[in-house]
Formats: C-alpha cells, structure tokens, sequence
C-alpha cells in the first residue's frame, strides 16, 4: 500500500513539475540563440551556388497583350509590349528577375526589378514596355522622332544580376 501511494504522488509531482521544465528549456533555447550561445540554420546553404544558379533556365515571349498570345516579334509604335519569362529549376529563397529593355542604339531604355520567391522551383513573371508620347508622334520630327524607336529591340532577362535568356523584337 505505501508503494502505490508514492507512485500516485510521483506521478502527481512529476505531471506539476513537467510543463514547468518543458518552459525553462524553452526559455533557455531562446536565449541561447538570440545571444548566439549556439546556432540554428532553418534552410541549408547550397554548397555551390553556381551550380544551383546554372540549373534555372527560362522561357522568354513577347506579345502586345498580358492574355495574349506570346509569340510576337513585331510590334508597331504606340502598341505595348509585353514580355514574360517562365523560370524553371530555381533553388529555393528569395531571388530577384530583371528586364532590360534594350532600344535599337544598344542603350538601356527602361528595366523592372521584381524580388520572389520561388514555388517549386518556378515562377512567372511579366514586364511591359510602352513607347508612347510626342516620341511616337507619326510625322518624323528628326532624333526626336519616331525613327528613335524604331528598329531591332532586345529585351534581357537577368537572375539575381546574372544574365539569363534575351529575346529580340522589331517596332515599325
């Protein structure tokens, strides 16, 4: 009889004194990696970046509509342009696409930065470019004119500031 009691006021103690140690540890792993006693990587770190990066690839189209159809070369001035690329294979974390809209000179005419995260390893997104003001005025009013917009556009696609895919169109 006495051995079923102290059983039954163990068991008591141990049911008190249980969620009471369970805080005390929890406390103390907070502290220890707030005050960096010791340290915790959630995700690991790839062991190459280089060969993570490599394994992106990327689909770019061009179109004169976001719900149109993306296989346009050929656009016309005053029309916007769209071009989306579809990532592929890109490691997890936070990632930043950009679009360089390249004129016919070879100069940077307009860029789009977008940070994402990648869902199972993919993501789309989209960019436009309008040519659109006195710029695209139909009579030609010299370099200031239309003649400035028209010709062989590039459009370049870089991930986390390392080139990616480009795609070529022609305004008239």
């Amino acid at each position: 009889m006495g051995r079923g009691l102290l059983v039954k006021k163990t068991g008591k103690i141990i049911a008190r004194v249980l969620p009471f140690l369970c805080g005390v540890f929890f406390l103390i792993s907070l502290l220890a990696v707030r005050f960096k006693w010791i340290s915790v990587e959630l995700s690991p770190s790839p062991v190459n970046a280089e060969a993570v990066f490599s394994a992106a690839t990327s689909e770019v189209s061009l179109a004169s509509s976001p719900r149109g159809r993306y296989d346009r070369r050929n656009f016309t001035l005053g029309e916007k342009i769209y071009a989306r690329v579809q990532l592929q294979g890109v490691s997890p974390g936070k990632h930043l696409v950009s679009f360089r809209w390249i004129n016919p000179r070879g100069k940077l005419e307009e860029s789009y930065k977008k940070s994402f995260s990648p869902h199972r390893g993919r993501y789309n997104c989209w960019s436009w470019l309008e040519l659109k003001g006195a710029d695209w005025f139909p009579v030609s009013l010299g370099s200031f004119g239309t003649t400035r917009f028209r010709g062989l556009w590039r459009v370049r696609i870089f991930l986390d500031e390392k080139f990616l895919d480009e795609s070529e169109f022609v305004v008239n």
